[in-house]
């Protein structure tokens, strides 16, 4: 993989929290252009830093379940 520097770790950081955040939302945050956030974050995900995106689903949108997990 390549190396990460402070700038992308802050941006994983930043998306690990709302990966929907614009390059707009993240050039705030990090100090770049959003263009530059964007570039960045498509490298990630090329690199394979950024793996997938997942959506957290509020259990009271999803209904009632049962999930359980034996280890013998």
């Amino acid at each position: 993989m390549d190396t990460l520097d402070d700038f992308d770790r802050k941006l994983l950081e930043l998306l690990s929290i709302d990966s929907r955040q614009t390059g707009q939302q993240l050039s705030g945050k990090v100090r770049l252009s959003a263009a530059a956030c964007l570039r960045r974050v498509q490298r990630l995900r090329k690199i394979g830093a950024i793996e997938r995106e997942a959506a957290i689903v509020s259990p009271r949108a999803a209904g009632p379940s049962v999930t359980l997990q034996a280890m013998l």
